[in-house]
Formats: C-alpha cells, structure tokens, sequence
C-alpha cells in the first residue's frame, strides 16, 4: 500500500464543543483542518457527560413550593429547587435553588455534598422552625 501524505494547518483530536468550535473557526478562516475522534461525534459533555446529567437533573419531579412557610413569609410568587441524588447509595449529588434565602440553603447543601451524606441523612436533620432550613427535608 503506498504511503500517503496530508498537510493540514490544524488537526483537532476529539468532537467535543471546544473542539469543534475551533475546528469551524479555523475552517472558516481557510485553514485546512483534519478533525479526529473515536468516539461518536459530539464529545464527552453532549453524549455521556454534562447533558445527560442535566437532563436526569431535569427530569425530576417538579414540587410547587410557593405554599411553604419560606416563600409565604417572603412574599414569593415563585420559587423552586432540583436534587440530585444518586441512584443506588442516595448521596446528594447537586442541588439547584432560586428563591427566598437560597444562597442560605444552598450552602447546607454544599457542606452535605462535601461530607458525603445521604439524602436520609439529611432530611433527619433538625433544623429552626420555622426558617428556610426546615424546608430541606421537603426537597428530599
């Protein structure tokens, strides 16, 4: 078989956004780009990695928590949370929150995550009544 030979001004290993999108600039620019991927086109983050995940995260049943002493004390019209919960042990994987004092809560979240616990765990967790701690056991 004989050897062959290409010239190429960039070649990019992967099909992932940041490759992709440095693949189609330098296109469009009139460089001659060779892209390389052994796995289906799209990368890790749109095929096995972040999409995905939001998706689960997504999925997730969706609770009205405007009737909850938070958001009724506050006055808020609209507020929510997702968890993330991993199938299986049940540790808390992630949380996302909007509403009345969420950067409160969302910290009783993060030291949860970091210490590895379970969603049973902390819903057994007593907190004052009534603040929007006490809200958490409901999101579980």
């Amino acid at each position: 078989m004989a050897e062959q030979q290409r010239h190429y001004d960039l070649v990019v290993i992967g099909t992932g956004s940041a490759a992709s999108a440095a693949a189609f600039r330098c296109r469009n620019a009139g460089w001659k780009v060779a892209v390389i991927d052994s796995r289906p086109f799209g990368g890790t983050c749109a095929l096995r990695g972040c999409h995905p995940k939001k998706m689960l995260v997504s999925a997730a049943e969706v609770i009205d928590a405007t009737q909850w002493f938070s958001s009724l004390h506050m006055g808020e019209t609209t507020s929510g949370f997702k968890v993330l919960i991993e199938e299986g042990s049940q540790r808390i994987l992630g949380a996302h929150l909007f509403g009345p004092h969420a950067a409160e809560v969302i910290n009783i979240f993060a030291v949860a995550i970091r210490a590895g616990m379970r969603a049973a765990e902390l819903k057994q967790v007593l907190f004052a009544y009534p603040t929007s701690a006490s809200d958490i056991a409901h999101m579980l």
